[in-house]
């Protein structure tokens, strides 16, 4: 296989350590649509390593398996409500987990078909390659999202995995494109010395605003690639970059004048200020709110509490009649905080 020497030395100078990936709590996800009685294991934040630990899942049955696997990628509560008002592809994870598919590629084809008869609403690719990859380990699945995608395509200075216009894997991927996608994950790990699971963490990387190596480096590069006629709309955060901020943190990175910044709808502008222990914040009605260390993390335990996809929606920090909104809201501008967080982890 061909690759980019240039980009494949940019990789092996990133290649880390990551420590497992924290879910939201399972039960409390699945608590938005899911109305039968779930298994105890799912109340708490669950990591990769258990979702690969066959001796964790196998006491799940079907549904709870894929409740575990979704909540941990941040699935949007509201897609996950639609995915389960129709379970057909349930019955692609029962047989998965039968042995009765033996191929990643066979796999990742059914759940194809079903999101092409529009039987799978609410989980594309970047989703069914999770239960792919965490469902049977033994079928050598990888997750094809975002961030692995346009790391492999950079990589192989090709565009070998298809993306949408807001830069996510499009719906048009097919299994062949996901076979060599896994081919070629599997080639680099061969070359690096890592399991193939754990390339994909390091493809990964880490978001936020103690961005990875190598994220960064797909950052900076990924848009100014002639050969993958990216939108400006590929630009945008995506929600998984959205992580907790310490308020210490957060007044070091604001230090200086003051800066104006875009509201989590990006509607409208804030402006922020430092001042020593708080952070002022002015919105467009010229309103000045005051932020110290207990609203932060009060609004910091909420995000944390939130699926990565729903992290920059402005409802989930409001006061409201929807499950989804925050019932114990401290602050009606508490989205403003969830801004400055958005803000700096750009």
């Amino acid at each position: 296989m061909s690759i980019n020497e240039k980009v494949f030395e940019e990789l092996s100078k990133s290649i880390t350590y990551f420590s497992n990936w924290n879910g939201i709590n399972a039960k409390n996800w699945a608590s938005y649509f899911y109305n039968k009685n779930i298994h105890p294991n799912l109340d708490y934040k669950l990591t990769r390593s258990e979702l690969l630990d066959t001796n964790f899942t196998k006491d799940l049955n079907d549904e709870e398996l894929a409740i575990a696997i979704l909540s941990w990628g941040g699935m949007n509560r509201e897609h996950g409500k639609s995915l389960f008002e129709h379970k057909e592809w349930i019955d692609i994870i029962t047989k998965m987990r039968n042995n009765e598919i033996v191929t990643r590629k066979e796999t990742y084809e059914l759940f194809a078909e079903l999101r092409k008869s529009k039987k799978l609403k609410g989980m594309g690719p970047a989703y069914f390659t999770k239960l792919i990859c965490f469902i049977n380990p033994n079928l050598n699945g990888y997750i094809m999202d975002q961030w692995t995608a346009k790391s492999i395509n950079l990589i192989f200075d090709n565009k070998i995995v298809a993306l949408n216009n807001s830069g996510h894997v499009a719906d048009r991927n097919n299994a062949a494109i996901y076979e060599d996608f896994c081919l070629k994950i599997e080639y680099l790990a061969d070359l690096l010395n890592l399991k193939p699971i754990d390339l994909k963490e390091n493809l990964f990387s880490n978001g936020g605003v103690n961005r990875g190596k190598w994220r960064q480096f797909v950052v900076d590069n990924w848009n100014n690639s002639d050969k993958q006629k990216i939108t400006k709309k590929v630009q945008k955060l995506d929600d998984s970059d959205m992580e907790v901020i310490a308020f210490e943190i957060a007044l070091k990175e604001l230090k200086g004048n003051e800066i104006e910044i875009p509201t989590l709808g990006g509607q409208k502008k804030l402006k922020i200020k430092n001042d020593e222990n708080y952070i002022h914040i002015t919105n467009s009605k010229n309103k000045t709110l005051k932020v110290d260390n207990t609203l932060w993390n009060k609004v910091m335990a909420r995000l944390s509490d939130l699926p990565r996809d729903e992290r920059t929606m402005s409802s989930r920090y409001g006061v409201g009649n929807k499950e989804y909104n925050w019932t114990k809201c401290p602050n009606r501008n508490a989205a403003y905080v969830a801004a400055i967080v958005k803000y700096l982890c750009k």
